[in-house]
């Protein structure tokens, strides 16, 4: 009985864990990802932005997440369509 119960408390906690990373953490990546858009933008004086190309350091990394997020949804997709393929 308690082999039973220290199984189940250890697919609980991975569970947990795999569901905070992807539920909070994806949504953390995608909004690094808008936020390194903004960086380095040109302003004006009164906070604005102005037309301008934004910086090419923050646009890779913007890119980066954003790849981060698609490949995620795309894995998340394929585990649903073919997942005992997948994973045996």
């Amino acid at each position: 009985m308690a082999d039973i119960l220290a199984k189940a408390g250890s697919q609980l906690l991975m569970v947990t864990i795999v569901g905070l990373l992807l539920g909070s953490g994806l949504p953390v990546v995608f909004s690094l990802g808008m936020r390194a858009l903004t960086a380095g933008r040109p302003t004006s004086m009164e906070g604005h932005e102005v037309a301008g190309r934004a910086n090419p350091l923050a646009l890779s990394i913007a890119i980066l997440c954003f790849a981060i997020v698609v490949a995620a949804v795309l894995f998340g997709i394929a585990v649903i369509i073919w997942g005992k393929r997948l994973l045996g």
